[in-house]
């Protein structure tokens, strides 16, 4: 028996590799929501990321689209490199043998904005920079399957236990996804919930304010935009609810607005207050201490 984590740095910042060339940045499209800015109704955060973004690049210019196709390509490209060393683990793991009796998962611990909202890396709520892929292959596998719904990576070491036969520890907060490994049963009903503890981001602003924020925006008010430990809670219908201790809080409907364009908050707060009890009923359950403000 034996647990191989291998954990590839790639795809990351500074976004150069070998395969830079792999991609012609001239017919990659930009992201759909790549022209969808944070307004006023987005957290400070978000819009200033995108100002510092605008004035500094991100190891290369990102002023025009062509800037931005540029890093895009890096970007598959170190994707890609990564694509051709998982595939040396399984070709291995089949030429030993070890295929048909080795649980495989493939996962990340964030996305990238990559171009949504013309943002980079991570440090934000968007469903680019909170999502990551999660595919698990089990020992003589013959067909694939899709979950469908919001699961979260604690339920990733509950689910390997079940499917090695052993007990679940109490103090585990996720619960095993083998029940949805047959086809009716592949509609999760459970609410995801993220945390963000920050601070990160802050390395941008070393030069101070972006030129569009000053005068408007004072370097307190900043940081405590940068390091506000903001609660989303994903629904298995659709729902997303930033809740900002701030006040800086979010709503989206992820079936009507994937690309979250439009903060539709103002006009759902019994919505949101319905959402944010479940967040305050998850704090209880996991030991949360974060003040999340009344609505």
């Amino acid at each position: 028996p034996f647990v191989l984590y291998v954990n590839f740095i790639e795809p990351h910042m500074p976004f150069f590799g070998p395969r830079d060339n792999q991609y012609d940045p001239a017919v990659l499209p930009l992201p759909p929501n790549f022209e969808a800015l944070p307004g006023e109704q987005q957290p400070l955060k978000t819009r200033a990321m995108v100002e510092a973004f605008r004035e500094q690049g991100c190891t290369v210019p990102l002023r025009t689209d062509d800037d931005w196709r540029r890093l895009i390509a890096n970007y598959w490209g170190l994707c890609s490199l990564v694509d051709t060393h998982v595939g040396t683990i399984l070709d291995t793991l089949e030429a030993c043998g070890l295929s048909d009796n080795t649980i495989v998962v493939f996962t990340s611990d964030h996305g990238d904005m990559m171009g949504s909202h013309r943002l980079v890396a991570k440090c934000v709520m968007y469903q680019e920079s909170v999502r990551v892929p999660l595919m698990i292959r089990l020992p003589a596998q013959t067909k694939g399957q899709r979950v469908m719904g919001p699961v979260s990576q604690v339920d990733v070491v509950p689910t390997l236990l079940e499917l090695m036969g052993q007990p679940q520890p109490d103090h585990l907060q996720g619960t095993s996804l083998c029940n949805l490994i047959s086809e009716e049963q592949a509609d999760r009903k459970r609410n995801v919930v993220i945390e963000w503890n920050g601070p990160d981001g802050i390395g941008l602003f070393t030069r101070g304010l972006p030129s569009a924020l000053q005068g408007k925006v004072s370097p307190e008010e900043l940081e405590a935009s940068l390091t506000d430990p903001v609660r989303t809670i994903i629904t298995p219908d659709g729902w997303k609810f930033n809740c900002s201790p701030r006040g800086d809080h979010e709503l989206y409907n992820l079936n009507s607005d994937p690309g979250e364009a439009t903060n539709i908050f103002a006009d759902n707060k019994e919505l949101a207050l319905k959402l944010r009890e479940e967040i305050v009923a998850w704090q209880q359950e996991t030991g949360d201490t974060v003040e999340l403000p009344v609505l």
